[in-house]
């Protein structure tokens, strides 16, 4: 046995550690590996809104396409909608909903502005109804959140 190599690893957890050319131990102990995707498949996410649900919502959030190489507002919701129905920490969002701190920003312009408050209108008025129940309860949840915090900023800067 050599000094990288622990008897307790799994052995396929050491082949994709070796394939991967880290330390077997960095990898989580006994965890089934996931299968590999195809590099042409799209990635889709239970959290992730369908075309319908984002035709609903786009109305409030608007898009990012007049900015040049920014990415569309969509996906920074998606990467909040994503954050909220998995509790990870924001340093842990995929790379594929953008970066983080444009994220964050994006998050925070539109609780500034009073975007998640007209959504959190909308929602508590028991408006979008077409979302359904599971996506209209994290939506409300995340419109709370971001709008409480566009309202301590404006009482900040009033």
């Amino acid at each position: 046995m050599t000094r990288f190599e622990l008897a307790s690893v799994p052995d396929h957890v050491a082949a994709a550690a070796k394939a991967a050319g880290i330390a077997p131990w960095t990898l989580a102990m006994h965890r089934p590996l996931p299968e590999p995707v195809a590099p042409s498949a799209p990635v889709v996410v239970a959290s992730d809104l369908t075309n319908e649900e984002w035709a609903l919502l786009r109305p409030y959030f608007g898009t990012n396409e007049k900015r040049k190489n920014k990415a569309p507002a969509r996906r920074y919701l998606d990467g909040a909608l994503y954050q909220r129905t998995t509790r990870c920490r924001f340093v842990h969002i995929p790379k594929r909903y953008g970066n983080v701190q444009a994220l964050r920003k994006h998050l925070e312009r539109w609780a500034h502005t009073g975007v998640w408050a007209s959504v959190l209108e909308v929602l508590e008025a028991d408006g979008l109804q077409e979302l359904g129940p599971e996506r209209r309860r994290v939506l409300l949840g995340l419109a709370r959140a971001w709008s409480q915090r566009g309202e301590a900023y404006q009482r900040q800067r009033a």
